[in-house]
């Protein structure tokens, strides 16, 4: 199984397109997201995005595997607001802006 800080990269980047949108969600640059999904890309044998000099696209088969792990990363977000929220006696998942 490939590292989850691979996997969230790749997914935050594949929303947005871009590296550096997804740099922003995460709080890392856009070289930590671009080296992140190198590595998954190497774990898994399969080229996620083209690269241009003015931005990233996704390729075939990173649409394909970004509309299934998708589902997955959101489900492990929605879990830990819970366990947030329930932690600290009912803060609601939408007050933890970073979790989406």
């Amino acid at each position: 199984m490939p590292a989850l800080l691979w996997v969230r990269a790749f997914e935050a980047a594949a929303r947005h397109e871009s590296f550096v949108a997804a740099g922003r969600e995460l709080c890392v640059s856009a070289g930590a997201v671009s080296r992140a999904v190198k590595l998954l890309e190497m774990f898994i044998g399969v080229e996620l995005f083209v690269r241009q000099a003015r931005g990233v696209t996704l390729t075939g088969a990173g649409r394909a595997y970004a509309g299934a792990i998708t589902p997955a990363i959101r489900q492990i977000a929605t879990a830990s607001a819970a366990m947030y929220s329930s932690a600290r006696g009912g803060v609601s998942g939408s007050q933890i802006s970073t979790w989406r």
